[in-house]
């Protein structure tokens, strides 16, 4: 595959992800706006605090069975045999039955202790146990979003999205308005009902290819997917800790309303990220892995990688610097115009991501458990020190900062451990992007820190268009050539 063509199918995955992701993302606005209108700043961090709850059990209970399981799948597909596909896809839909289950099971169980950890007493106990279902149905719908990927339906995949968000957050808004905040539950519930129902039917159109096994097979068989797997649950259960523990220590220190104004920034900076660097985990890991035994293709696809993201994400997170208090009050309300500096230190990690992620998917597409799992345990508990650290000097701002000063050291580490795997190096090309992008971000980030909202707005009004066009010119120059 030449270069050019391999430019045209990170673009070509990342805008049908990224326009999905778009959508969603207005979708999600929209949602975002009758929230804050109908359950107010307290109401937000409730949600916030929910998720957290939720993403943790489900870190934990699923053991990973749903990204090994996309390895596990792009492999198969790779051999050309359509009965080990078979096998694995059952093998996966199975065991991630049974850890939604077990997942209901523990959140069930330990839904007061979890109570008074989260909220410092046990009255959120019964809403915390009806959120068991939600566990329990999205496990089984991650299961059928894997497939999907592992066989790399994007089409499919994005389809399966848009409906989810968009039924998810009409059934969302309309509990909330009759409900209030007693609807935060109800909505999280359905929603997870939805997008079971609609990920069932999507896995089964694009492989209805039923393959019987007893459950002795199933469970001789998941031996390889756990083994990985376990590494990438310990792995985002840290990361997934760290969120909680940072929401449970901003209720304690600060408030409620203190946690509304985190979420909101937090949730933007998610918006754009998702937004830019979605195309990675659905589409550029499947695509690594089938070429994990080349460290020099490998080795191009990442320079490559960063190089598209970089270009579709600096104009976007320019913006996001340069007009964030007019981003707050279109999503929000007044009431949040104190996450906008939040907003831009997170919109300052993200860049920073975007160069970090291409290289951390390399020890993922390598199958390097126990790298992943170091990298993944130190990274988390570094990062929980410092937030812990940061809320008592500098409260909120101290948190998103800390949030840059990780990434930081997140792309030099991952940069380390893939140099160590496939003799990584960046070309020149991908060099000389990163160093002016650099410059232009940084540059937007202190005019925001030192200069008016008008002011603001004019330089970073400018360096966005610049930007822009510059992105368009070297997409276009990477294209250029008749490869195709």
């Amino acid at each position: 595959m030449c270069n050019n063509h391999s430019y045209f199918e990170i673009l070509k995955s990342s805008f049908l992800i990224g326009g999905g992701q778009f959508f969603r993302m207005l979708v999600g606005i929209i949602s975002t706006k009758f929230a804050a209108i109908f359950i107010g700043p307290s109401g937000v961090g409730l949600l916030g605090a929910f998720q957290s709850v939720t993403g943790l059990v489900l870190q934990i209970s699923s053991i990973g069975i749903n990204r090994s399981g996309v390895r596990d799948i792009s492999a198969s597909v790779g051999s050309g045999n359509e009965d080990s596909v078979a096998i694995t896809v059952a093998i996966m839909r199975r065991m991630c039955l049974l850890t939604g289950l077990f997942g209901a099971l523990v959140i069930i169980s330990f839904a007061v202790p979890i109570s008074v950890l989260t909220f410092g007493d046990a009255t959120s106990a019964n809403e915390i146990m009806l959120l068991s279902v939600m566990i329990a149905a999205t496990a089984v719908a991650q299961g059928q979003v894997a497939v999907i990927q592992g066989l790399r339906r994007i089409s499919e995949l994005v389809q399966l999205q848009i409906f989810g968000s968009v039924a998810g957050a009409l059934v969302s808004i309309a509990l909330y308005a009759y409900m209030g905040r007693s609807g935060i539950v109800p909505a999280m519930l359905a929603s997870s009902l939805i997008n079971l129902i609609a990920s069932w039917w999507y896995s089964k159109t694009v492989f209805n290819y039923y393959k019987s096994l007893s459950w002795k097979e199933v469970f001789t068989g998941a031996k390889d997917l756990v083994g990985l797997g376990l590494a990438f649950m310990i792995g985002g259960l840290a990361t997934a800790l760290v969120a909680y523990a940072t929401r449970a220590a901003i209720i304690r220190n600060l408030g409620l309303d203190e946690l509304g104004v985190y979420q909101a920034s937090y949730g933007i900076s998610g918006y754009v990220f998702t937004f830019v660097l979605g195309a990675m985990g659905t589409d550029f890991y499947p695509r690594l892995a089938g070429v994990a035994q080349n460290p020099s293709v490998m080795t191009r696809l990442v320079n490559e990688q960063i190089e598209i993201g970089l270009l579709l994400a600096t104009p976007v997170l320019v913006a996001t610097i340069s007009y964030g208090p007019q981003i707050v009050d279109i999503l929000y309300s007044s009431d949040f115009f104190r996450s906008v500096l939040l907003l831009r230190w997170f919109a300052l990690g993200c860049f920073l991501k975007v160069i970090s992620w291409p290289l951390g998917f390399v020890m993922l597409a390598k199958g390097e458990k126990f790298i992943l799992l170091w990298s993944e345990i130190v990274f988390n508990l570094m990062h929980f020190i410092l937030i812990i650290f940061a809320i008592k000097v500098q409260g909120l701002v101290g948190i998103a900062q800390v949030f840059v000063f990780m990434y930081i050291l997140h792309a030099v580490g991952m940069f380390c451990v893939a140099r160590r795997l496939i003799t990584f190096v960046f070309s020149s090309s991908a060099i000389w992007l990163i160093s002016y992008q650099v410059f232009i971000v940084v540059f937007v980030f202190i005019v925001s820190l030192f200069f008016s909202h008008f002011w603001v707005n004019v330089i970073g009004g400018v360096v966005f268009l610049m930007i822009l066009l510059n992105s368009i010119f070297q997409l276009r120059r990477r294209l250029a050539t008749n490869s195709f």
